[in-house]
């Protein structure tokens, strides 16, 4: 905890100098955006308190068995006093017994003040020993509760990431693309006015200048929206701009994934976390059949009394009695209409679910690993066939230029080329996030992220 604490006091710190010297521009690689979420996130957050809540109930649980002290204090005014007969001759066998007939009489003082202080130690109590046990098992489900969280948000975080860096990407080549225009547009018209090129080249040329310009208006916003939703994750606010210094082909560079690895599914946080709640419904169910058993508890107490005719408590130079005790209560359930026995039942029923649960999650996981690396292996065929198709759409582009501005290649063809290329830019652009997507599934699904 410590140790997060610093990290996240590191973050903020260069967040705060970055914000101070680059207009509110915060810059981060990818296990950056990592860290900088996983302590501002308001789930990992929530995950971290949920963790420091299971720390105190088990120390409620553990002091439970601890000696307990307690000041009890009481002050009565018995304004009708409790009224008592005793019957005639109970104090004496004399001729003359006392009193001679039943009598009504009055025992104590109206204004009567009582105070101790009285500690109690558990003695024998065979659900407090069983839940010494599950504390153990209440921490650890903490913990795995956590890994989940983190595996959740590292994972939204990097699919976030590669979204800005592919609407980046696909900003760069639209604007590539405009300039190239442009600059054709500029050259074709110089062509026309001086009677070299035809008017119809100039106005298809303007109008695909047109739609690129249009396009660059879409990606412009789809990459605002991409920073928007990596904002959320991390946890930033949408008024502070951020800048990603990783790349896609770096990124697909690192950390290969192996899609033929075996999988064991006791690797995934789901199934630990099954497994901890399976016990913890055991203990639950011990608990309850521990409440049959016998109960044993100490006490002991130390106080003072006072009565009093007049309301004077407060007068310490009247007599204050003293009072000791000590002993031991043991109590034996006998009989509770089946009531712990139906509760004990629900327990193991709900442990069975759970059990179920488990049986259920191999054979799922099993399933999604199998789906995820089918997913996978064809996002790389995607991606490595987009990648020769952009090499040829570039090379057939190039040559249908040269083609087009030596006069023997027609405005039309060098259109088609043109939106041939951009079509295969951003079917390129798509396999590759693509690809590193189904990374991050197909590593969640292994049990690896």
């Amino acid at each position: 905890m410590f140790l997060k604490t610093c990290t996240s006091t590191l973050l903020l710190s260069i967040a705060l100098v970055s914000f101070g010297q680059a207009d509110k521009v915060l810059s981060f690689t990818l296990e950056e955006a990592v860290q900088f979420a996983l302590q501002n996130n308001t789930q990992a957050k929530n995950s971290e308190l949920d963790a420091q809540i299971n720390k105190k109930r088990t120390l409620e649980i553990i002091t439970t068995g601890l000696p307990q002290l307690t000041l009890n204090m009481k002050y009565q005014h018995d304004i009708d006093q409790r009224v008592n007969v005793v019957a005639a001759g109970s104090f004496t066998n004399d001729p003359f017994p006392f009193p001679a007939a039943d009598t009504a009489i009055t025992f104590g003082l109206p204004h009567n003040v009582n105070a101790d202080f009285m500690i109690t130690q558990l003695i024998v109590d065979g659900r407090y020993f069983i839940g010494l046990k599950a504390t153990r098992t209440i921490n650890a489900i903490s913990q795995e509760q956590i890994k989940l969280t983190d595996t959740e948000v590292r994972a939204n975080v990097s699919k976030a990431y590669y979204a800005v860096l592919v609407a980046q990407e696909g900003q760069t080549i639209v604007k590539r693309n405009l300039e190239t225009l442009k600059k054709l547009l500029y050259e074709t018209t110089e062509l026309y006015q001086a009677g070299f090129a035809e008017e119809l080249d100039v106005d298809r040329l303007q109008l695909q200048l047109s739609n690129m310009e249009t396009m660059e208006k879409k990606t412009s916003l789809q990459f605002e929206l991409a920073k928007n939703l990596l904002k959320y994750h991390m946890a930033i606010d949408y008024t502070i701009d951020i800048v990603l210094t990783e790349n896609l082909d770096a990124l697909l560079a690192s950390n290969p994934v192996d899609a033929d690895a075996a999988f064991n599914y006791e690797t995934r946080t789901e199934y630990r976390l099954l497994g901890l709640q399976y016990n913890m419904r055991g203990y639950d169910a011990q608990r309850i059949r521990a409440a049959y058993f016998p109960s044993i508890v100490g006490f002991a107490g130390y106080g003072w009394n006072a009565q009093r005719q007049e309301f004077n408590i407060f007068d310490f130079d009247q007599k204050w009695f003293n009072t000791s005790y000590w002993g031991v209560e043991i109590q034996v359930p006998i009989f509770d209409s089946y009531r712990n026995g139906a509760i004990y039942q629900q327990k193991k029923l709900e442990q069975q679910k759970i059990k179920n649960q488990l049986e259920d999650f191999k054979q799922a996981s099993n399933l999604q690993v199998s789906q995820t690396k089918m997913e996978y292996k064809t996002a790389l065929d995607e991606y490595q066939n987009q990648q020769e198709n952009l090499k040829l759409a570039e090379k057939i582009y190039d040559k249908v230029k040269t083609m087009y501005q030596e006069g023997i290649g027609s405005s039309l063809e060098l259109a088609n080329a043109e939106a041939s290329l951009s079509q295969t830019q951003a079917s390129f652009i798509n396999a590759m996030y693509e690809l590193l997507v189904k990374r991050v599934e197909l590593e969640k699904a292994l049990g690896n992220y």
